[in-house]
């Protein structure tokens, strides 16, 4: 059942827990995977700096595009 289908629209307690118990149990390679996202973009924009892109240039690069294309 969704929200949409519930007379007040909200989510019990029950299912809010449940919820939060989802995403604790991810939450260990949730955050090594964010640690390998921030990794991957730090070395993109530094070897763009290194190709000669300006600091901005790489920042715009960087932001503009998906951690991993």
């Amino acid at each position: 059942m969704s929200n949409q289908d519930k007379p007040n629209g909200k989510i019990t307690k029950v299912e809010m827990q449940m919820q939060i118990d989802a995403i604790e149990s991810v939450w260990p390679e949730q955050m090594q995977f964010l640690n390998l996202q921030c990794r991957y973009r730090k070395e993109k924009y530094d070897r763009l700096v290194e190709a000669g892109f300006s600091s901005q240039q790489a920042l715009d690069i960087v932001k503009s595009t998906q951690p991993f294309d």
